[in-house]
């Protein structure tokens, strides 16, 4: 895994999908697969740890394994939606939001660099054609509703741990 892992992330399969192709996407997977392979068995062969797992095993694996790598990504592609107020919000507005409902008030220190997307809204209209559905309250009710629900976890963390 952790040799996969690193060579996909080389490959920038850990990478936003949203605007690249399926077909690019599951090439770089199969890619990274075949190159992980390879390095598995020029290891394998250096300790000479070959002769203690058997070829059809480990021949099933280098098959099954990519396989059901590309089937993640074609049932994470399906079945992914996402659902958000389509309320245009900046970065300070949702700062704003968060301390208003956490009840503080903190500073904000604004540094030097890019600026970035001015606002963001979610369009939803995948969500409304796959299940009919589109958001019923405002962000700030929605935002509210997540807060208090979070800072309840955190209360009954803290007192188990007391």
């Amino acid at each position: 895994m952790l040799v996969f892992s690193i060579i996909g992330a080389s490959r920038q399969l850990y990478g936003s999908w949203r605007f690249g192709s399926l077909t690019n996407e599951l090439a770089q997977v199969w890619v990274a697969w075949f190159l992980t392979c390879a390095v598995l068995m020029a290891s394998g062969f250096a300790w000479k740890l070959t002769a203690i797992y058997s070829r059809i095993a480990i021949s099933v694996w280098f098959v099954a394994a990519p396989a059901l790598l590309s089937l993640d990504r074609l049932l994470v592609r399906q079945g992914l939606v996402n659902i958000g107020s389509d309320e245009m919000v900046t970065i300070d507005q949702l700062a704003d939001l968060a301390m208003g409902i956490a009840g503080k008030k903190l500073t904000r220190k604004h540094i030097p660099g890019p600026l970035g997307v001015r606002g963001r809204n979610s369009d939803n209209r995948l969500i409304f054609e796959r299940l009919g559905w589109k958001p019923s309250r405002p962000l700030k009710d929605g935002f509210e509703i997540t807060y208090r629900w979070i800072e309840q976890q955190v209360r009954k963390l803290r007192e188990a741990s007391q």
